[in-house]
């Protein structure tokens, strides 16, 4: 999350304020996509938040209060970290429901070939 705001603080003018606030949002997601527990994914877009708000923001590190605006730019980090969160699930779903498939498909042959009966014995 540092670097994803040190990055738009460098590249990013203080102008282009959706831009550095896309940066860091997408930088969120991609976090709470790739950490393995959920409250690691909040805690990682909680500091984004205040990363962005604090330095992007403000310019000064102060957390000031923004109103309106402020809350949708916390609604943005949440629903990133929640597209994270959701990518994250349905991955472990697919790779489960992969797995679940190679099982069958190794008991399926193990029956066909009558493999039960070459076990060694013991």
């Amino acid at each position: 999350m540092v670097a994803a705001t040190v990055a738009a603080e460098s590249f990013l003018a203080p102008q282009q304020a959706s831009g550095r606030l896309i940066t860091v949002v997408v930088a969120a997601g991609v976090c709470a996509a790739v950490v393995s527990r959920v409250q690691t994914a909040a805690a990682v877009t909680g500091l984004g938040y205040l990363l962005f708000v604090g330095f992007l923001v403000d310019g000064t590190g102060e957390l000031l209060g923004q109103g309106l605006l402020g809350q949708g730019q916390l609604l943005a980090f949440a629903f990133a970290a929640l597209v994270g969160v959701g990518y994250r699930r349905l991955r472990a779903v697919q790779a489960d429901a992969a797995l679940d498939a190679e099982l069958y498909d190794l008991l399926d042959n193990a029956e066909k070939t009558g493999d039960d009966d070459q076990r060694p014995p013991g």
